[in-house]
């Protein structure tokens, strides 16, 4: 079962913001001299807003595919409340992030070889580093899908667009996995 974690999307303001005259407010902070950009933080939903001057912005740590709209409400009235005159023009998810667990132990050494070896999908590569990072890192070139695959059977897949992606993406890695009898411990 796989459980959606993180949401990231960007929208496009109708005005230019300037930064110096929302970030006096207690959750918002904006020292131009580290980032570009103010870094706006609200609780419900928990989310955290990159605004540029531009009127561009990047929305992170949405959870949940219905709390998309709550979070940009949450922007809007924050700046409608600073004085703009604000709406929202366009709106791009640009990657979900789910986590899940395969319930069982994976070799991988044997998973990254096997993936090597016969490869399960065209345009895929693979990468295991214990020193590095402690999970294979599979990637699907031309979708720019990830997988993070751990020792205890447990994922997290990155750069999807929808939630029939994460479907299509885990159902192809799930039935490669289950082919190979040496992958699990």
């Amino acid at each position: 079962m796989m459980k959606l974690v993180n949401i990231s999307l960007t929208v496009k303001l109708s005005c230019a913001v300037d930064l110096k005259k929302i970030s006096d407010d207690i959750n918002c902070r904006y020292n131009p001299s580290k980032f570009n950009g103010a870094i706006l933080k609200v609780n419900k939903p928990r989310t955290t807003f990159l605004i540029f001057n531009s009127g561009y912005v990047v929305i992170t740590g949405v959870k949940k595919t219905d709390d998309i709209e709550k979070s940009e409400t949450n922007l809007t009235k924050f700046l409608r409340n600073k004085g703009y005159i604000v709406n929202i023009n366009e709106r791009i998810i640009r990657n979900l992030v789910f986590s899940g667990n395969f319930k069982k132990n994976i070799n991988l050494p044997s998973l990254y070889n096997y993936i090597r070896e016969i490869g399960f999908i065209k345009e895929t590569s693979a990468s295991y580093e214990t020193e590095l990072f402690p999970a294979l890192i599979c990637n699907i070139k031309n979708k720019k899908w990830s997988i993070s695959i751990f020792h205890n059977g447990k994922y997290h897949m990155t750069g999807l667009k929808s939630n029939n992606e994460a479907i299509d993406f885990l159902s192809i890695i799930t039935s490669f996995v289950n082919s190979y009898d040496n992958l699990i411990e």
